[in-house]
């Protein structure tokens, strides 16, 4: 395995990581060369602290590993480790490889790699990726001082039937939810939603969605977490618009309210799933709920579409349970090196992972007994003792 650094490093990887995407069956937007160059070229601080490392054997380039160069303080000592890039609007991450590479391979090759090359480090941490990778082999963790947990979810909706069969599957609260918005909207005037991926026009309803997401909660007099408010993140989605809308892979879709738009979600999309990204609302039209009136319009449409049959929201947030959406895992490696912070940091998770099952059996019996069940058992065990 060889390693290339920063910028300089990505643009050399171009070629290599086309062919290896080619012998990728189901290639999602963040194994994407053009992901890692809008992430790199806008959200890192110091691109020359990331790294990529290239696998190869007779047959050619065949995995790229990201790697970002971090610390943070643990008891008062600085623990340095690698993991997949990480950022608070990155929320999926991966390996990339071709079908054919084992976790188990992979994983062996980057430590031994790092390791001749003296990199410093005490932990290698891969994060936020999910079944579908290389890396979600149970075989990798047995036997090893490997950890693997579940730090969250990623929601999505499988749109394979009719708006009306799906709906079939909500509760009838929210149905009627949605039915009582639904008329609210009619009666004020009626709503217009639009699905914009005309690569001519995305630029410009991009700054439509932009104003309406800091318009809220997320704008100057809130947590100013709006992409408007920071140039890095205006920078990286017009990176993403650049390159992935051209093939008509980015989604700008809107609810109008008269001339107002009034709900968006930006979103990339790949083979079958449609990845909301980014949403906002206008908080003033709340009474209409326009975030789920939107998404209605989005799952109708997808239900009727051949080609993008699934909406993933890129995450699992509370009021998206109400659409009864799928989970699927995103999981976390945790690589402890032999380094001294290392070994101490290995047996705390050790520990951890030994007392998990004992604290998750002490949380259900709690959770049992709160509900009553502990004591109906314990009249049960009366009964049949007498």
């Amino acid at each position: 395995m060889t390693f290339h650094t920063g910028v300089a490093g990505l643009q050399a990887l171009r070629a290599s990581w086309d062919a290896i995407l080619g012998r990728k069956s189901q290639p999602r937007f963040f194994h994407e060369w053009s992901w890692y160059r809008a992430y790199l070229e806008n959200l890192e601080p110091v691109p020359e602290e990331v790294c990529f490392g290239l696998l190869t054997n007779g047959n050619g380039p065949v995995a790229i590993v990201p790697l970002q160069s971090a610390s943070q303080s643990y008891r008062g000592l600085t623990e340095r480790f690698w993991r997949l890039p990480e950022h608070s609007h990155m929320s999926l991450a991966d390996v990339i490889c071709a079908d054919d590479v084992s976790g188990e391979e992979l994983v062996a090759r980057l430590l031994a790699a790092m390791r001749a090359r003296r990199m410093r480090w005490d932990c290698l941490q891969l994060s936020r990726f999910g079944d579908e990778s290389g890396l979600s082999c149970t075989a990798l963790t047995v036997g090893r001082g490997i950890y693997r947990d579940t730090p969250t979810t990623c929601d999505y909706l499988v749109c394979d039937r009719p708006w009306e069969a799906l709906a079939r599957g909500f509760s009838a609260n929210f149905r009627s939810n949605l039915n009582k918005a639904r008329h609210k909207i009619d009666r004020a005037g009626g709503a217009h939603y639009e699905f914009v991926n005309d690569p001519g026009r995305i630029h410009a309803v991009f700054a439509e969605h932009l104003q309406v997401e800091a318009s809220g909660w997320k704008g100057a007099a809130g947590t100013r977490s709006a992409i408007s408010l920071d140039p890095r993140l205006v920078g990286f989605y017009n990176s993403l618009i650049d390159d992935f809308a051209p093939a008509g892979r980015v989604f700008v879709n809107l609810m109008r309210f008269g001339e107002r738009v009034i709900a968006s979600q930006f979103c990339l999309c790949d083979a079958d799933t449609i990845y909301v990204l980014k949403l906002g609302y206008d908080e003033s039209f709340a009474h209409l709920g326009p975030g789920n009136s939107l998404l209605e319009q989005i799952v109708r449409w997808c239900s009727m579409s051949t080609r993008l049959r699934k909406i993933n929201l890129v995450g699992s947030p509370p009021w998206f349970q109400d659409w009864k959406p799928e989970h699927s895992n995103l999981y976390r490696l945790r690589i402890f090196n032999r380094t001294a912070l290392g070994q101490l940091h290995r047996i705390e998770w050790a520990a951890r992972a030994r007392l998990r099952p004992w604290v998750h059996a002490m949380r259900d019996s709690t959770v049992a007994h709160r509900l009553g069940y502990g004591h109906a058992s314990n009249r049960a065990g009366t009964r049949r003792s007498a």
